[in-house]
């Protein structure tokens, strides 16, 4: 067994250590306290946080005199209070930036809201400018619809007066150009760009103008020229599109291919007639009825053409002005009458 001394020296041991440890243990708690004190002091932003941290700091140093004075129970009692103190200060702190951060966000979400009614009114006034520029859109599109196809019809129109005016004979480059520039005015009608349609409508019809105008220019000496040729006897006048037809009769004995005596003063009055007339060109068809056969009609016809030829020439008519002199069908196939034995056609100068 251990004797009495050796079990005091123990013992006191003991003591020391107990004492140690507590010491220890206030020493983390002081340290923890400073902590929370210097955190609330750092943590001031207003003069409330200011004089709670004050008072966290005076218990706090209260705390470290009692213990140096070893008196631990105050000393323990000023380190909870000044804790509680610094925390409610932190907490505070905390409060009163979270309470500014939801201030300064509700201020935030108020212009949001502000923003996001404006851009929705702008949106929908917008979109009412929007429907307002599609409703004129279509009407325009209605109007030059309309329009387009009023310059087409017109185009049309003119076009068709110039092909009564034999233009596609008289005034080919003209007219043609009008009939491609009518094609592009449809095509482009159909894929739906009325402005170039109403383009080419218009340089349609001023194509067919002109090619109208030459046509009814060249073609003018027919209104003269009818009233004159009717007068003569034995001569049947017909209007063609580009000119006149002189019908002519008795010509020819019926096998003979030389004009006879009694045809001249009808001849002649026709040669006075078109030398007031230069411009007109002249085509001469002889025919020959079927007498003989085939092939000695068609040579009887060609020679009485070429006979009328020479007697017009012989007139005064000049040679540049025959286009065509040609020997026609026997009778009853292309002969115009069983009559009629040759076919003078006064016709306007062809491009």
């Amino acid at each position: 067994m251990r004797s009495r001394p050796a079990k005091s020296i123990i013992f006191l041991l003991i003591l020391i250590c107990l004492s140690s440890a507590k010491y220890s243990a206030g020493e983390s708690r002081m340290t923890q306290t400073y902590r929370l004190v210097r955190l609330a002091e750092l943590e001031i932003n207003d003069r409330q946080s200011e004089i709670l941290a004050k008072e966290a700091r005076r218990s706090y140093e209260k705390a470290r005199a009692m213990l140096k004075l070893r008196n631990r129970r105050a000393a323990m009692e000023y380190l909870i209070i000044s804790q509680i103190i610094a925390r409610h200060s932190i907490s505070l702190e905390k409060t009163n930036k979270n309470l500014k951060t939801i201030a300064r966000l509700s201020k935030k979400l108020e212009e949001t809201k502000r923003l996001h009614t404006e851009l929705k009114n702008e949106l929908a006034s917008n979109l009412s400018y929007l429907q307002s520029l599609k409703e004129r859109e279509a009407v325009s599109k209605d109007i030059l619809s309309s329009r387009a196809i009023s310059a087409i019809e017109n185009a049309q129109d003119k076009v068709n007066d110039a092909q009564l005016a034999a233009a596609d004979e008289l005034a080919p480059e003209p007219y043609t150009s009008a009939l491609d520039l009518m094609k592009k005015s449809n095509t482009s009608f159909q894929a739906g760009d009325f402005i170039a349609a109403i383009n080419y409508s218009h340089s349609a019809l001023e194509q067919a103008s002109i090619a109208q105008e030459k046509s009814i220019e060249k073609v003018g000496f027919k209104q003269a020229l009818l009233p004159e040729l009717s007068q003569v006897y034995g001569v049947s006048v017909k209007e063609t599109r580009v000119g006149l037809e002189l019908r002519l009769k008795d010509l020819f004995t019926p096998s003979g291919s030389k004009i006879e005596f009694d045809a001249h003063p009808m001849l002649d009055a026709i040669i006075e007639i078109l030398k007031g007339y230069p411009a007109p060109r002249l085509s001469i068809s002889a025919y020959a009825r079927a007498y003989k056969s085939e092939e000695e009609n068609a040579s009887l016809a060609q020679t009485r053409a070429m006979s009328l030829r020479a007697y017009l020439i012989s007139g005064g008519l000049g040679k540049e002005r025959f286009i065509k002199v040609e020997g026609g069908a026997a009778s009853g196939k292309s002969d115009p009458s069983k009559s009629t034995q040759a076919v003078l056609s006064i016709t306007a100068a062809l491009q």
